[in-house]
């Protein structure tokens, strides 16, 4: 059976209203709480997975590739903890079989290389294979006006040009115990993880649900490009977790990591936050 680990690679901020789209800020701000620029926290929150001889990470957080001043608009934190993380399971970056990517954006894709004391692009987990979907790799390659400017060509290239290149078409299962599943909502074929554990079957939602407080229909990022396939998208899987009795775990949540779902009179809900591993 698969074990899993989730995997902080940093802490950032972004835009309370960004976050929430059409949500007004009195109905959200009970929730979430800003600073003094209507910034809320977030995280990079990554995925460990060891499914029989494959060491798989799916996500790499941003890495830190791009300048201070780009970092400052979104002000990361706690950015040195990602391979000592990954230390504490006893994986070194030369361990890792397989990169899943939930899609490519800069923040879920930067991890993934590194530059070298002589400025020389380099993979940080130079034996692993990377996947991603077909969808959202031609999208990162010919970007609509909305997105160009989340993916970054210096994440990109080194996996594209090394070869170890998998683009996935559909909802399929990586392996036995792994199931990838595709929506169009967010980005063009973001993908999301559903792998089955001792403790359960485990939803890592990435960028398609980020945080619990996007779990009610109406909640949706203004970052996506299609807010009707994320909605319409989210009401079968809602009702399909629901069903499954799915733990979530939320890919970009400051405060919480994993919860239920739980039907009640005003639709699906989140149950009570709880940490992976406390379970």
């Amino acid at each position: 059976m698969n074990k899993v680990y989730p995997i902080v690679a940093e802490h950032w901020k972004i835009d309370g209203g960004t976050c929430f789209g059409v949500v007004p800020k009195s109905v959200w701000s009970r929730y979430v709480k800003t600073d003094e620029n209507n910034m809320i926290p977030v995280s990079s929150r990554c995925l460990l997975v060891f499914s029989g001889k494959q060491i798989i990470l799916f996500d790499t957080g941003m890495g830190n590739k791009q300048s201070d001043k780009y970092y400052s608009f979104s002000q990361p934190w706690a950015r040195e903890n990602f391979l000592p993380q990954l230390a504490k399971y006893g994986v070194t970056p030369e361990d890792v079989t397989d990169i899943i990517f939930s899609h490519l954006h800069w923040d879920h894709t930067g991890g993934a290389s590194y530059y070298d004391e002589n400025g020389i692009l380099k993979e940080r987990f130079p034996n692993a294979q990377y996947h991603c979907s077909k969808a959202n790799w031609e999208s990162s390659q010919n970007p609509n006006f909305r997105e160009a400017k989340a993916f970054f060509e210096e994440d990109l290239s080194i996996f594209y040009n090394s070869g170890k290149l998998h683009l996935i078409e559909n909802d399929s299962y990586f392996n036995p115990d792994i199931f990838i599943k595709l929506s169009d909502g967010h980005t063009l074929g973001h993908i999301m993880l559903i792998v089955d554990t001792n403790k359960g079957k485990l939803a890592f939602t990435a960028d398609f649900i980020p945080i619990k407080e996007h779990v009610p229909l109406a909640w949706i990022c203004s970052q996506d490009i299609h807010p009707m396939e994320t909605l319409k998208d989210k009401t079968a899987f809602l009702n399909e977790a629901c069903d499954g009795n799915y733990i979530i775990m939320y890919g970009h949540d400051y405060y919480n990591e994993c919860s239920r779902l739980k039907r009640t009179e005003k639709g699906v809900v989140a149950s009570e936050s709880f940490c992976w591993n406390d379970i």
